[in-house]
């Protein structure tokens, strides 16, 4: 209980194995927030401070054996930053994401495998409303130029052009949402922390509540499987 960890888990072989390993040498700096892989050898870390909230990211290039801090000084300084996530859109070009500071999210943008990074200007993101932020892990990616993350406002922010610009939906309620996922650049369904799911079939500009789930069906994280119309989810 109250415990946190720093361990990553990976597979090569689509799942046959597994071999674990240590993203930092204590749990005292950093405590993760997520973690994405651009191939079997390179992935980036989402965390957020013990002390402060705050943020990095950090890089393996090595399968895991060792991590880099990438986080540039101007990023995830403020007293109010909070990382929530890291996502690549090739090998050169990603994103990471942090709750709103000075009345906007937080997100920057590299195009060199992050070495350099570009804060997205204010006025390409929609406001955030009052009390709005976003969530660690919450977000899903389709194709090369589309990405969506979720807020705890039941809101849905979507680029389709690798994070340059967005736009956002509503699920016209206010739960948080636990999970998003997309089978292609127009269909989706978000989780929430009330137990319902929603549906888009046109980027999550608008969402329908699914008005029955099964019962024994998992709220916790959902997936697009690819090369299918079909979802995976969990509890």
């Amino acid at each position: 209980a109250s415990a946190n960890f720093n361990e990553f888990t990976r597979t090569i072989n689509g799942g046959t194995s597994y071999t674990s390993g240590l993203i930092y040498p204590t749990i005292t700096t950093y405590w993760p927030a997520s973690i994405e892989a651009i191939n079997q050898d390179t992935a980036w870390v989402t965390a957020y401070l013990t002390a402060g909230n705050m943020g990095a990211i950090h890089q393996t290039t090595n399968g895991g054996v060792s991590w880099t801090n990438m986080t540039p000084a101007n990023m995830y300084t403020n007293s109010a930053s909070f990382a929530n996530i890291t996502t690549f859109f090739t090998p050169s070009v990603g994103i990471t994401m942090g709750d709103p500071v000075g009345g906007d999210f937080e997100i920057h943008r590299t195009t060199d495998g992050g070495m350099t990074w570009t804060k997205v200007p204010g006025a390409n993101i929609p406001a955030p409303l009052g009390g709005e932020y976003g969530l660690t892990d919450v977000y899903t990616r389709f194709g090369a130029n589309d990405v969506w993350f979720g807020t705890n406002l039941g809101r849905v922010y979507h680029s389709n052009d690798q994070g340059l610009t967005w736009t956002v939906g509503s699920i016209g309620a206010t739960p948080y949402v636990n999970d998003v996922a997309f089978r292609d650049a127009m269909n989706g369904i978000v989780m929430t922390n009330s137990n319902t799911a929603y549906t888009t079939a046109n980027g999550g500009a608008t969402w329908t509540q699914i008005p029955t789930l099964d019962p024994s069906m998992g709220l916790n994280s959902i997936c697009s499987i690819p090369g299918t119309t079909w979802y995976a989810s969990c509890g």
